[in-house]
């Protein structure tokens, strides 16, 4: 089966998943979140991705499991659905979590819930659980290696715990990953380790921090700079809602140009004059959009595509 990436770092990509990959990550599943007969599933994301098809066709099928024909998008719709269904399970992503934020979901029947394609905000984490009383499952992986950890928000746990199916090494900061469920068409080093792309750090045998992609890092001027460290500081200023940080090939010798597109009420010109008190000069974007939305795509990720071309000379 060929599937596609959710295109969060660029054009989707297609990787081929075998039989083995994905049942054999389904069946885990099923048995390591205890679903059954008695679980009716509503999912908010399609299921021609790895997460969709993973917990809205595959575990449904091996555990009896039912689960909603309909894709609910919208927080009303999502919201009517668990309630309507009586469903057990909320499989969705962490923009429709931020969505339902201040929504109240009376007589629900919800005993797990599920994020995945990105990072959860923590305080939309809270806010879920606040409002339902159950807890988001955060589960991290890709369409290349299957799922990887996870952690619970409820826990405040920022750690992800490795999946017993799956070993990880972490060497100079580069995540690898070795198990059944990585595609037959990705690399692998002699002990079949596959370096995932993401940094992070060990923090007790069985679990990690995940610090970022491993192009989060660049030079300027000859330094590393962080761009999540750079988003972190633009999101603490008030008026900005949402904020993707970006590099590029410099011009004029320089290594990289860092890029920003933003949501909020703000001007470039307000952003750049808070920043000056919060970023070394070589760590400030010198290109910096702020729109009404930042475009994303179905599964709430980011569209590269269309934001690239927000750059692009009119």
């Amino acid at each position: 089966m060929s599937l596609f990436t959710g295109g969060s770092t660029g054009r989707p990509k297609i990787w081929q998943k075998t039989i083995r990959n994905l049942f054999s990550e389904a069946f885990y599943l099923s048995e390591k979140f205890g679903f059954s007969l008695d679980d009716r599933i509503v999912a908010t994301v399609p299921p021609y991705h790895i997460y969709g098809i993973l917990f809205s066709v595959l575990v449904p099928l091996v555990s009896s499991a039912s689960v909603m024909a309909d894709t609910p998008t919208f927080p009303h719709e999502i919201i009517n659905a668990i309630v309507r269904q009586k469903a057990t399970v909320l499989v969705s992503v962490p923009i429709h979590y931020k969505t339902l934020a201040g929504s109240t979901m009376p007589n629900h029947s919800l005993r797990m819930a599920f994020s995945s394609a990105g990072a959860l905000d923590k305080t939309d984490g809270k806010n879920f659980t606040g409002q339902t009383g159950t807890g988001i499952t955060e589960i991290y992986g890709s369409t290349e290696t299957g799922g990887i950890a996870y952690r619970c928000r409820a826990m405040d746990d920022a750690a992800l715990t490795v999946f017993e199916t799956v070993d990880v090494e972490i060497i100079d900061e580069q995540i690898h990953v070795r198990s059944d469920y990585i595609s037959p068409n990705v690399s692998r080093d002699e002990d079949g380790f596959s370096r995932t792309g993401d940094r992070g750090g060990k923090f007790d045998p069985d679990r990690f921090i995940l610090y970022g992609r491993s192009d989060g890092i660049v030079k300027i001027g000859g330094k590393r700079v962080d761009l999540e460290e750079i988003r972190e500081k633009i999101l603490s200023i008030p008026e900005v809602a949402d904020a993707l940080i970006l590099s590029a090939p410099g011009s004029k010798g320089r290594e990289h140009e860092i890029a920003a597109v933003l949501e909020g009420k703000i001007s470039p010109k307000q952003v750049r004059k808070q920043l000056s008190k919060k970023l070394e000069p070589y760590a400030q974007p010198r290109n910096i959009k702020v729109v009404d939305r930042i475009p994303r795509n179905h599964m709430g990720k980011y569209d590269m595509e269309k934001i690239q071309k927000l750059f692009q000379p009119s």
